[in-house]
């Protein structure tokens, strides 16, 4: 099993340093780690290439959000996607965690978290790194109403074709 890791990103280099640390840390190392620019005016890409060849750098015009996950999801190739935001962070278990889900619930095809929220530009660091982290496995993606965003997805024709818009 191969988990890509997923981020996109616009204008920002006041935090995707520490976005890529918290993916380079984890106790369970992802198959690849692809980042999509969506047309940043910032250092972002400067800093990104600071990182070559750990992670894949992909550029296109400002499309938004929603078309730079989808450019990434066609991108990856591991059998899991983990998506990531440039802004946010993970606990160091977080792939290590959604991986024995994986196995645990293997009839599921996207799994979520919870999430604490940060405020500023600051070092953030992970105390109780053994803390508990719990995972649901969604198993009816376009069946069950749900809110939050999905953390997690396997990638297999089940899942059909999820966009992002």
């Amino acid at each position: 099993m191969k988990i890509s890791v997923v981020i996109p990103t616009y204008n920002s280099s006041k935090t995707i340093k520490m976005t890529l640390s918290s993916v380079l840390l984890q106790t369970v190392q992802p198959d690849e780690i692809i980042v999509i620019d969506d047309g940043s005016t910032d250092d972002t890409v400067l800093i990104l290439e600071n990182y070559k060849p750990t992670i894949t750098i992909f550029q296109q015009t400002n499309r938004g959000v929603a078309s730079a996950r989808n450019v990434l999801c066609q991108k990856a190739k591991g059998d899991l996607i983990a998506f990531l935001d440039h802004d946010d962070i993970w606990h160091p278990k977080y792939l290590e965690i959604q991986k024995m889900q994986y196995h645990q619930y293997s009839n599921a095809v996207a799994f979520f978290t919870g999430h604490i929220n940060f405020y500023g530009y600051g070092e953030y660091h992970w105390t109780g790194v053994d803390c508990k982290i719990e995972v649901t496995p969604y198993y009816h993606l376009n069946l069950t109403p749900w809110s939050g965003k999905i953390s997690f997805q396997k990638r297999e024709e089940k899942v059909g074709d999820v966009k992002y818009v």
